[in-house]
């Protein structure tokens, strides 16, 4: 199984059955692309290392701003069904806010990101775009995607990490306003409206329309021919790894 993870420098593709330790590192250093393999995760370390200048400050300010804003949304969701008043819109608001915290964060994360130049910004979503098509080409063909190829591919995939976000999002609302609302359609009612949620979300992720892919137009964008040859080489080098 091949993932990939992007940043504003390049692209990390590596082979998940193989622990990570088959991972290449794919980037540009004067214009000219390089290759560097090895184990995933000191690669991304290498990675991180290179994409901090492109950040205005480092990435824990960010996320804990971020946790702000969202823990101060919530509460109000909260507050108001708190208002409601009685145990079940109380706990379906703690459902909501346990359940729907860490995926929300995780999207505003992606959506607002951590590049504050455009230039950066922009570059990232290439490198983005560029990891969607070949780790998806890849799989789906088992060979290595060609320039038309990139170029005939869309580069929003269902296994990103925005649209499982935005899934778990959905589903932790209906799970809260659905124990909120018990007393008026019962129990039993509550589980089925839950596990057919939880079914549609599921099915949701083989739908090659799936609407939930329109969050990623703000982290992937269609790469140009420079993100489409490093990527295209460095899916062919982990692929030759034994």
């Amino acid at each position: 199984m091949v993932g990939g993870e992007s940043s504003s420098v390049g692209i990390i593709f590596y082979d998940t059955e193989k622990k990570n330790e088959n991972a290449v590192f794919c980037f540009y250093k004067d214009s000219e692309p390089f290759f560097k393999t090895g184990n995933k995760n000191e690669l991304f370390k290498e990675m991180k290392k290179l994409d901090e200048p492109a950040k205005s400050e480092p990435t824990i300010k960010i996320f804990e701003l971020l946790a702000a804003e969202l823990l101060v949304f919530i509460l109000i969701i909260a507050a108001v069904w708190i208002f409601i008043g009685g145990f079940f819109p109380v706990f379906g608001a703690f459902l909501f806010s346990a359940l729907a915290y860490f995926p929300v964060l995780v999207l505003v994360y992606a959506v607002k990101s951590l590049y504050p130049a455009k230039e950066n910004l922009e570059q990232f979503k290439r490198f983005h775009g560029a990891e969607h098509i070949a780790v998806g080409f890849y799989l789906k063909n088992k060979k290595i995607p060609a320039l038309e190829d990139f170029k005939n591919s869309s580069p929003y995939h269902n296994e990103c990490g925005t649209v499982y976000a935005a899934s778990a999002v959905i589903f932790s609302a209906v799970l809260g306003t659905g124990f909120a609302l018990i007393p008026e359609i019962g129990f039993l009612w509550f589980i089925v409206i839950s596990f057919v949620t939880l079914l549609l979300l599921f099915l949701n992720f083989f739908n090659p329309f799936n609407p939930l892919i329109f969050f990623q137009r703000y982290t992937v964008s269609k790469p140009s021919e420079k993100e489409i040859r490093l990527a295209s080489e460095g899916i062919r080098i982990l692929s030759e790894l034994e």
